[in-house]
């Protein structure tokens, strides 16, 4: 009997040094190694994913209260904001498809357009042309998707010297 044990125990401890744990652990319905680690590398992806999907809630969090915060400046600075669902056509191509439009201008003669957009190029801005449906030509100082980026522009340009009065935000739908 003695001999029996100490061949059972010498036998297991030459087939865990030869083979391996994973040997063991495969008789004992365990994972392997390798099992363990994909294991390990799936619940580090999903941890990712959550850390992820968690960073784009409070971005977009952020961005909302940003935004309602702009709207809550804007009303009290009592700036329009419109929605124009007209046609635009923008004389500037590469400008299309914004949703806010700070609108510095409407003229019903080009060049008086021009003249305001090339103060607002002097004073560091990318103008925006637009023609609407009614023929006049709009100059946007500030174009974007995010009203508090408008916001945040219509506070920098109101200090130029260029600065008019009925400056209005347009909402294109």
């Amino acid at each position: 009997m003695k001999r029996l044990v100490a061949f059972a125990a010498s036998a297991c401890l030459c087939l865990s040094v030869f083979s391996g744990c994973d040997f063991i652990r495969t008789i004992a319905g365990r994972p392997t190694s390798a099992e363990l680690k994909a294991k390990q590398t799936l619940i580090s992806q999903y941890e990712a994913e959550q850390k992820a999907a968690r960073e784009i809630a409070e971005a977009k969090a952020r961005a909302e209260a940003d935004s309602a915060a702009a709207v809550k400046a804007i009303q009290e600075e009592n700036i329009a904001m419109r929605p124009y669902s007209g046609r635009i056509v923008s004389l500037d191509p590469e400008q299309t498809g914004f949703r806010y439009f700070l609108v510095l201008g409407a003229f019903s003669v080009g060049a008086n357009a021009e003249g305001l957009a090339e103060r607002l190029r002097e004073a560091g801005c990318k103008p925006v042309l637009l023609r609407a449906a009614d023929g006049k030509v709009l100059v946007a100082g500030a174009t974007s998707d995010n009203v508090a980026d408008i916001y945040s522009e219509y506070s920098r340009l109101k200090a130029e010297d260029f600065f008019p009065d009925g400056v209005w935000i347009m909402i294109a739908e």
